[in-house]
């Protein structure tokens, strides 16, 4: 299906035929190394309903005037209806599944975390390294057992800055990995929004949590998503698209576990700050997790799309004192840890920025 949405045009496409009467789509990308997800809703006539088998494509294109932000995703899960000569589906994909899927045994020899993730993504994603390099160079192991994207979340666990500084890996829909340090990401220029009339983005805050448990586990979890359990998912949260997505997984191997201990500990391969270094940036997004703010900014608003990583210089109206003694509190610096795009037909496309508090003095 072609289509505009406020200023954006898209186009959605099966592998045989463009999609028909769009619902609702919907793509979510976040820090860490979880695959970008989408959930869509829409009518597909009945006699190509094998383009909606698991395992097969679905591509997207959005753009300002030209169709250049090009995705493709993997159907991982879906539901039928069937209503006279169509289907209607609602269908959820993965971009590149087989990235937590495939499995084999290496070793990354002499090297920082920074480049042995940059090796493991380069073989699934354009990846821009943009982080200083760690101070952890050693041999890093991939177990036989472990999927690439195990290896990966291992090996950031890990990773180590002698100084206050941490790791950030990002994976984008249109194929892209960013790594970037946070020191690197705190001295890049803040972008404003707001709903002042100083910074005019029209940006709606959505809502804002503070956190008295962190969700650390959410970045640096090991568990495996397999979509042979998404096609059951359900869930009745705020977001159904990341708890659809995200919060499935096996429970840990213990003779995994194991055989990571005994290389850690009986084959003195790890670098000096191994096992700190997990406590050291479980701490850090404990602290990003301190203050989470959602904002919302429709594409007739602004037609630029925020990237991951952008630090965003928040400004609250103090106009109304109602709103004032709401949200004064939450003015400030945050950096962007998420994305969500939304696509409904005949509105505006809506960025949805999941923000988390600069919490760190670096």
């Amino acid at each position: 299906m072609s289509g505009k949405v406020g200023q954006i045009i898209y186009d959605l496409e099966l592998e045989s035929g463009k999609i028909l009467n769009l619902t609702k789509l919907i793509i979510n990308e976040m820090v860490g190394l979880t695959l970008p997800s989408l959930k869509a809703e829409f009518s597909y006539p009945s006699n190509k309903f094998s383009d909606l088998a698991l395992g097969k494509p679905i591509k997207i294109q959005l753009g300002d005037k030209d169709l250049d932000y090009k995705m493709e995703f993997t159907i991982v899960g879906h539901q039928f209806q069937l209503a006279q000569s169509d289907i209607q589906v609602q269908i959820v994909a993965l971009h590149k599944p087989e990235f937590n899927i495939k499995m084999r045994g290496r070793v990354f020899k002499k090297q920082t975390s920074v480049k042995a993730l940059q090796n493991i993504l380069s073989e699934y994603f354009e990846t821009n390294n943009q982080a200083k390099p760690t101070d952890d160079n050693m041999d890093w192991i991939q177990l036989a057992l472990e999927s690439d994207r195990e290896a990966a979340l291992r090996i950031w666990k890990h990773s180590y800055y002698n100084d206050q500084n941490h790791l950030l890996p990002f994976i984008q829909a249109d194929g892209r990995a960013l790594l970037i340090d946070y020191k690197s990401v705190s001295q890049k220029k803040a972008i404003k929004l707001g709903d002042s009339e100083e910074v005019g983005s029209g940006a709606t805050l959505g809502y804002s949590i503070f956190n008295t448990k962190s969700s650390v586990m959410d970045y640096l979890s090991t568990f495996r998503v397999l979509a042979r359990e998404l096609k059951t998912a359900r869930s009745e949260s705020y977001n159904p698209e990341y708890e659809a997505v995200f919060a499935i997984g096996d429970a840990p191997d213990p003779l995994k576990e194991m055989a990571v201990r005994y290389q850690v500990y009986f084959q003195g391969v790890t670098h000096p700050s191994y096992h700190q270094a997990v406590a050291k940036n479980a701490q850090a997004f404990s602290k990003l997790d301190a203050l989470r703010v959602q904002v919302q900014i429709k594409a007739d608003q602004t037609t630029d799309l925020i990237e991951l990583a952008q630090p965003i210089q928040l400004q609250v109206s103090q106009r109304d004192e109602l709103v004032k003694a709401a949200l004064l509190e939450l003015g400030g610096r945050y950096i962007v840890l998420g994305r969500s795009w939304v696509v409904i037909p005949g509105q505006a496309l809506t960025q949805i920025l999941d923000l988390a508090k600069d919490a760190f003095e670096v």
